[in-house]
């Protein structure tokens, strides 16, 4: 969190609305209890401060977690298969906002 709550709040500052990409590739074994926490916390602290983000895994309970709680979000969240890598770095950076 040293690294990614001060760079989302330096994207984010003067209201700005930043976008979000992250990649759990076939090495992340998933979430420790901790870290659980502390990405619960920047979720709730930086709320509507995304435009898009997106979620690159082949994990099942990941995809599923996010797309179930990605209605939620103010910004547009989707959800990629590692294969479609490139496609998430595409959209991401694209300035349509679907």
């Amino acid at each position: 969190m040293n690294v990614l709550d001060p760079a989302v709040a330096k994207a984010t500052a003067g209201g700005r609305k930043a976008r979000l990409l992250l990649e759990l590739g076939a090495e992340f074994e998933g979430y420790e209890p901790a870290a659980m926490v502390a990405d619960t916390k920047l979720g709730i602290a930086s709320f509507n401060s995304f435009s898009k983000i997106g979620v690159v895994t082949d994990n099942d309970w990941i995809s599923h977690a996010v797309r179930l709680l990605g209605v939620l979000m103010p910004g547009e969240v989707r959800v990629f298969a590692t294969e479609a890598d490139k496609d998430a770095r595409s959209w991401i950076a694209s300035k349509s906002e679907t």
